[in-house]
């Protein structure tokens, strides 16, 4: 049994991974819900082979009065509502997927941005089936910006992102035609979009309208019929090159190279409400300062009515001071922007903070509405500014409905701030995820809108939108150095580049760093950091002379670059193959790696310059289910060219584990200390075996053990390796030892080819 995060619905300041506690095994997920509920919403994972569920309240008292299959990016996942549960019950799914043999097939779509989104709000993830890759950052726009957006692109690259742009040459230019490309990419490219990122107005392309108001969603629903997003979304709603240019550059400077004169602006904050009509705005927005001084901010500026009902000196004080992020709840001035405290487009070009950008978040109607005839509030504060000397907001969240309620937008900033301080929620794509997924929590009764129309969950998902780019890392604290160290050259026969990363002491290692290597604008390479600060980055398609740029960036630290030698050094030693052999008694001698074999490993050692090299020690190093047990030994000098196969007592012995499981990756670091240098290759090999799990249990023919006699136990166990099983023996033990015992406890399997299922008898 497997225990893991859940989500539900807490109090406001409360983790939601704390309210419900997730016991997990393969086929069932059993959530123990603290507290009584009138009425709870949960969103529970399935694995990623489920087609169908049956969930029940199975301790205590409650009742399920809807379930609803949906999809997160190829992750199924149920959603719940519960009512009057008792304290401590129990909601149990079951489900006809399996988590180990899924396991064996990952979903395609999985990604680590939108992971990280869903940490802490879907119950019943195992911790194992996080993402450790990205996806694609796709940008759809017209031909006109393709060269206005360039050096946005090429700065996602550098990071290490997979980039591609797509006109509408290429998807089609009206939004039905372009939502049928992406999910045509979606569904076939390798790699398929994780960020989605709409660049221009709504003439260059359409946005959608969900009950008459302005909306991007349907841009992100990939998997299904269903309203729950699968990419992570935003728009930058220009309207020409120029404007493109503004945006594009300070959005690119806000990450690679912010304001540092007054460094005080990163953890600043304006918090705007207005008690206008209702008596809750003032006391929302103090709630989400009080949030961002969790993450190191400062108490925050309030320019709060009453008693101030002209805002317009006082917010422009504070914005001219610098600050990072700021919100408004209270009553919209129609597209115009704040009242009270009044704050509209009028005053925006009066405000110079130049270069301290903030995330600018509205809570209340029409400031977000990007369709209207004129420029709504937030698309002048994202416009603002010119491409030399920046102004303005770097991103902006709102929405554009005329009506939109207060108990709705105050829940929806509850639930965006109670997201923003979650560690691994750190882009803005990922907020506006996690706090729509936070919503759900607190209107169980009215998820759909064919049921409860604009006072729905589904309405409020549609009419909020981010205007900025989703991946933007937004500054969440008081930013830190980082000490990155690595070679000055690089040889273009290079497998690696190995960058060290660590904080600004130079000592302590710093994990999660995402380290990019780009070579002529292209990327050649990408990986995060390790737990001990190393990021060993696989290198691919080197030109011979051009210099590598190394980037590295990770959260709330300032970005770092450097630039790399491709050179020829005077020697160069390259693994180029690999032979083993694994003879009986340890192994079978297939070829396959398979669990519990013991490998004798010969490699292939080329010389790729055109220098000598000197004696070297080959040294092994793996990452993966095996253990070491000769990890190096000495290679003699190679002349520049030469190709060397090793054999009698020059090779590597290393053994597999037994819980090796099939699809293992072993990630094998072959380094060659020669003439004073280390030239590092990498391997990766596959582990192959049987994956044997237990299906379905019967007993007694008709499901019933009887009192006083023995009873037949058949076991259906199914393969979901990738090779045969052939033959072996099953265990069964009672964990209940006092209503009985086992008669017959250990039985022979048979044979069971990959995918089949064998029936065993335990008489």
């Amino acid at each position: 049994m497997m225990t893991a995060a859940a989500a539900a619905a807490a109090p406001a300041g409360q983790r939601v991974s704390e309210a419900v506690r997730a016991e997990v095994s393969d086929t069932r997920t059993s959530l123990i819900v603290p507290g009584a509920a009138a009425a709870r919403h949960l969103l529970v994972a399935l694995p990623p082979d489920a087609s169908a569920c049956d969930v029940r309240v199975t301790a205590g008292a409650g009742e399920i009065a809807d379930s609803r299959v949906a999809h997160l990016r190829g992750l199924p996942v149920v959603s719940v509502l519960a009512r009057g549960l008792s304290p401590d019950a129990v909601v149990t799914v079951a489900h006809d997927g399996n988590w180990s043999r899924a396991a064996k097939s990952p979903v395609r779509a999985h990604s680590r941005g939108f992971d990280a989104a869903l940490g802490g709000q879907i119950a019943g993830l195992p911790a194992g089936e996080k993402a450790t890759d990205d996806g694609v950052y796709l940008v759809v726009t017209t031909p006109e910006y393709v060269d206005a957006c360039a050096p946005l692109l090429d700065w996602k690259r550098e990071k290490g992102l997979q980039v591609r742009l797509a006109t509408t040459d290429e998807t089609g230019s009206d939004n039905v035609a372009i939502q049928a490309w992406l999910r045509e990419a979606y569904a076939t490219w390798e790699v398929p979009p994780e960020y989605l990122l709409i660049f221009g107005d709504v003439d260059d392309i359409p946005a959608w309208s969900f009950s008459a108001n302005v909306t991007d969603l349907p841009y992100a629903l990939m998997d299904g019929d269903d309203w729950l997003p699968d990419l992570l979304l935003g728009r930058i709603p220009v309207e020409s090159v120029y404007e493109a240019q503004v945006v594009i550059n300070k959005t690119v400077a806000y990450e690679r190279a912010p304001y540092r004169v007054d460094e005080g602006w990163f953890t600043r904050q304006l918090m705007v409400g207005g008690n206008f009509s209702s008596s809750t705005p003032v006391s929302t927005v103090t709630w989400c300062g009080e949030q961002l001084q969790e993450l190191g901010f400062e108490p925050a500026t309030q320019v709060l009515f009453p008693p101030l009902f002209n805002g317009v000196y006082p917010i422009t004080q504070a914005l001219e001071a610098g600050v990072s992020i700021v919100a408004y709840r209270g009553w919209a001035y129609g597209i115009e922007g704040w009242e009270p405290p009044h704050f509209v487009i009028a005053n925006i070009p009066g405000v110079n903070n130049g270069a301290m950008l903030p995330v600018v978040m509205s809570f209340v109607c029409l400031n977000g509405d990007f369709s209207n005839d004129e420029d709504c509030f937030g698309e002048v504060f994202l416009r603002q500014g010119t491409p030399t000397e920046p102004r303005g907001a770097v991103a902006f969240i709102g929405n554009g409905e005329h009506w939109s309620h207060t108990r709705y937008n105050d829940a929806m900033a509850i639930s965006f701030f109670e997201r923003i301080v979650d560690p691994g929620v750190t882009d803005l794509g990922a907020l506006m995820l996690a706090g729509k997924l936070r919503f759900m929590d607190f209107f169980p009764h009215e998820m759909s809108f064919a049921e409860h129309g604009e006072e729905s969950v589904e309405f409020y998902f549609h009419i909020y939108n981010l205007l900025g780019d989703p991946e933007l890392e937004y500054w969440r604290g008081a930013p830190a150095e980082m000490t990155v160290a690595h070679d000055a050259g690089c040889s273009p026969d290079a497998s690696r580049f190995v960058v060290t990363v660590a904080e600004a002491d130079g000592t302590t290692p710093l994990a999660g760093a995402r380290v990019g290597v780009t070579q002529d604008g292209v990327l050649v390479g990408s990986v995060f950091s390790d737990a001990d600060g190393f990021a060993h980055v696989p290198l691919s398609g080197l030109a011979d002379a051009a210099p590598l740029t190394v980037t590295v960036t990770r959260t709330n630290r300032f970005a770092r670059q450097s630039a790399v030698l491709v050179q020829q050094p005077e020697a160069y030693l390259t693994v180029t193959g690999l032979t083993w052999t694994s003879e009986p008694p340890y192994g079978n001698g297939d070829q396959v790696v398979n669990p519990s074999e013991v490998l004798t490993v010969y490699p292939e050692i080329t010389n790729a310059s055109t220098l000598t090299s000197h004696v070297a020690t080959l040294t092994l190093a793996i990452d993966g289910p095996a253990g070491v047990d000769q990890a190096s030994f000495a290679l003699p000098a190679l002349a520049g060219g030469e190709v060397y196969q090793t054999g009698g007592d020059e090779y590597f012995l290393f053994g597999l584990l037994s819980q090796a499981d099939d699809g293992a990756k072993l990630r094998l670091r072959i380094d060659a200390a020669h003439d004073g240098r280390v030239d590092t290759s990498e391997w990766v090999l596959t582990v192959g075996g049987p994956t044997i799990s237990a299906e379905a249990l019967a007993v007694g023919g008709d499901g019933y053990l009887r009192q006083g006699r023995d009873n037949e136990v058949v076991l259906t166990v199914r393969n979901a390796g990738g090779l045969s099983l052939v033959g072996g023996h099953a265990r069964l033990n009672l964990l209940t030892p006092d209503v009985g015992s086992v008669v017959t406890g250990l039985v022979d399997l048979p044979d069971v080819a990959p995918g089949a299922t064998a029936a065993v008898v335990a008489p």
